[in-house]
């Protein structure tokens, strides 16, 4: 299913049936449907397992993962203000320098994240009543949600999320490369 999110209200805007979330292609259909989407803010959720070489995996087709190069691949041509990984083991150099060119900013998690993710509802009301606050506050409410919905938990310590400012990456990317390149 895709769904927009209007007035905290979720509305299907299209049933896909059951497709291969691991498959890139799956993805690029996807933000065929989000190019025509016209927003204020855009952002990018996915969720799943998370690794060192992919994300996504689904059980439904033998555990098929989205790799990094084929994630890339999908977001091509597409550029969202936030991306959002509800996977564990996101928040890692390689991963977000395959995403560097398509969002402003991302969120991820270094370790593992709880199963039930992030505050969802809250994210929600986020962006409904936003009061004019940039991607990188708004970025910042989701994380402190997040550990707020966590706080009585056994699981608030094993909570690692970042935000990244993809633009300064691209930055720092650039000299990185010089180094090794030359």
């Amino acid at each position: 299913m895709i769904y927009e999110a209007t007035n905290g209200q979720l509305d299907v805007v299209k049933d896909c049936g059951l497709l291969n979330m691991g498959d890139e292609n799956t993805l690029k259909s996807f933000m065929t449907v989000v190019n025509g989407v016209k927003a204020d803010k855009k952002v990018l959720l996915l969720w799943g397992h998370g690794s060192s070489y992919g994300i996504c995996p689904d059980s439904l087709f033998g555990n098929d993962m989205l790799t990094y190069q084929e994630l890339q691949s999908a977001l091509y041509y597409n550029y969202f203000d936030l991306i959002i990984f509800n996977a564990c083991y996101t928040a890692n150099l390689d991963l977000i320098t395959f995403v560097q060119n398509y969002a402003e900013y991302a969120i991820a998690s270094e370790d593992v994240l709880p199963s039930l993710g992030y505050d969802y509802q809250a994210m929600l009301q986020l962006f409904d009543n936003n009061n004019g606050k940039d991607i990188e506050q708004i970025g910042k409410e989701i994380i402190d949600d997040t550990l707020s919905k966590y706080s009585n938990s056994s699981l608030k310590d094993t909570l690692t999320l970042s935000l990244v400012n993809l633009a300064k990456l691209r930055e720092y990317y650039i000299q990185i490369n010089n180094c090794f390149y030359e």
